[in-house]
């Protein structure tokens, strides 16, 4: 899976059900990157603020091979 970020700052990203509560892993991916990630249909990757709270998420399943991190850096898009 590629994640692309458009978002001009630093993201934190959340790989996992429930950030700040649920198990994951939470990561930060770079101004203008591109980055690639394993995920299982069904998993989950969010953006998240610092306190670890979701801004937006998106659920991996058939027909997704991008994550777009858009540049006002707190929404997602999927192609």
């Amino acid at each position: 899976m590629t994640i692309r970020s458009s978002c001009r700052d630093t993201v934190r990203v959340f790989y996992g059900d429930k950030p700040k509560y649920g198990s994951g892993t939470t990561s930060s991916i770079s101004s203008n990157s591109v980055n690639s990630h394993s995920f299982m249909p069904g998993d989950m990757f969010w953006i998240v603020d610092q306190s670890d709270n979701g801004l937006d998420s998106v659920t991996l399943g058939p027909g997704i091979s991008t994550i777009e991190i858009n540049s006002d850096c707190r929404s997602i898009s999927t192609r």
